[in-house]
Formats: structure tokens, sequence, C-alpha cells
């Protein structure tokens, strides 16, 4: 908690105040959820922090009640959980020898916690609760809508709170980043993903930089058609984050002559 403190602080002091173009996520201690949120209430109705940030590697999966202060605590200053990844441990698979097999362990994280999500009720108990997943990977989310919307069918005896199919409440109050966008060949098969997948809604651009591994915006994504890359380049983020929009240059008056 001392940590999540004095950062946050510093982001402020050298970042966010020199440059207001800037904004920030707010780093919570989530191994005591109430310290969490007394972070969460003491820096989060500072105009420049949009968010709440958490790492992937979690204690318990944030569909569980051990969690709700924090969540109650984003409702009600208005702010997105921002989960990254990061810290995620032995894994499932017990852990890993190489860094190279870290990664590959994100996008599991990320649909375990969503699968926590959806069955402990998370969307029930916080109506308007935003979640946004960082460099986790995308193509990964059709086939997993696919998946929890079928088991969900066959199970919902089991979780009767979960009132409506599992895709409706992710596409409703998650959103997802680009970066490490995948790479198919050709590249314009992602366009495919990008529709089953809703992007036009649920995908932000993200670069990563200035790691080794930073996507450019010029060389992220395939060819798209304007409306989609507008929403995914710059619309999606600013409504979820609700960020001001860009504005409208004034025309300038053509002379007759």
């Amino acid at each position: 908690a001392a940590l999540s403190r004095a950062y946050n602080d510093w982001m402020i002091e050298h970042w966010i105040t020199p440059e207001p173009r800037l904004r920030g996520a707010a780093i919570i201690p989530t191994q005591d959820p109430r310290q969490a949120a007394r972070e969460l209430e003491r820096i989060g109705p500072h105009p420049g922090i949009v968010g709440a940030l958490v790492p992937n590697g979690a204690r318990l999966p944030y569909g569980q009640r051990f969690y709700d202060p924090i969540f109650d605590a984003c409702v009600n200053l208005d702010l997105p959980l921002v989960i990254h990844t990061g810290s995620e441990g032995a894994g499932m698979n017990g852990r890993e020898s190489y860094y190279i097999e870290k990664r590959q362990n994100r996008s599991v994280g990320y649909m375990g916690h969503l699968s926590s999500m959806i069955f402990e009720g998370l969307f029930e108990r916080f109506p308007t609760l935003r979640v946004v997943f960082v460099e986790g990977g995308f193509i990964w989310l059709p086939a997993f809508l696919w998946h929890i919307d079928d088991d969900w069918k066959s199970l919902r005896s089991e979780v009767p709170w979960v009132k409506r199919a599992p895709s409706e409440y992710i596409f409703e109050h998650c959103r997802f980043t680009t970066q490490p966008m995948e790479q198919p060949e050709p590249r314009s098969r992602l366009l495919t993903m990008f529709e089953w997948a809703k992007a036009e809604q649920t995908l932000m651009f993200a670069s990563d930089y200035p790691h080794f591994d930073f996507d450019s915006p010029e060389q992220a994504l395939p060819p798209l058609p304007d409306p989609l890359r507008r929403r995914i380049m710059s619309e999606n983020a600013r409504e979820f984050f609700k960020l001001p929009q860009p504005a409208v240059p004034t025309p300038v008056p053509v002379s007759a002559d």
C-alpha cells in the first residue's frame, strides 16, 4: 500500500502535472482490497487518473467477492479496472523456465479472470463496472466467447444469477488492447477475427512503447476501413475512459476570388 501511494504521487508529480495531455492509472495493492480502496478514494478524484491498475497474477480470480471493496471504489469514482499482464507467478502448469513460456500464459490468465467475473456474478453486483484487459492478445477472444456461451447454455442452472449470455456481459463491460497484435499470414485474416469479436466496440490500440516488441501504429494492423480504424485507434478508448473528444477544426472561409 505504501509503495502504491508513493508511485501514484510520483506519477502525478513527474508525468501528469508537467504534461497535461497524459493520463494515468493508479496502482493499487490487490493483496489488501480495503487498503486498495482507500488508495483509490485518495487518488482517484485527481483529473489525471482514469483507471485502477492491477496485475494479471492475483491471489484469487477477480470475480471473487474478496475484491468487492476495489470494485465498489471503482464504481463510485467511475474508474475502470485496468488489468495488465504481470505477477503471474507459477501459473496453471507450474513455474516456467523461460520468459518466452511466460508470455504464452497471459491470455490463459485473462480467460480465468473473465470466467470468474461472469460466473461469480460480478457484473450483476456492479452493473456499471468497466474492465480493460491490457497486453494479453485479442484473437483468442472469439473462441472463448463461443465456448463460454455454449457452456452457460448447458450449465446455467449452476449459476442462476447469470441472467444473460456471458458474451453479452463481456461486450458491455470489457475492452481489450491490440498489443501484442497477433500476426497471421496473410494479415488480412485478422479482419475476420475483428468481426467475430466486435473490434469496432471492444478493441483499443496500445503500443507498449518503448519495449522491444512494441507495436507501431503504422504496422501493427492490416489495412482497415476508415471508420473501423478510427474506432480502434481513438474512439473506443475515448468512450471507455471517458476522455475529452478532439476539438473539431473551425472551417476556414474560402474567398470567392
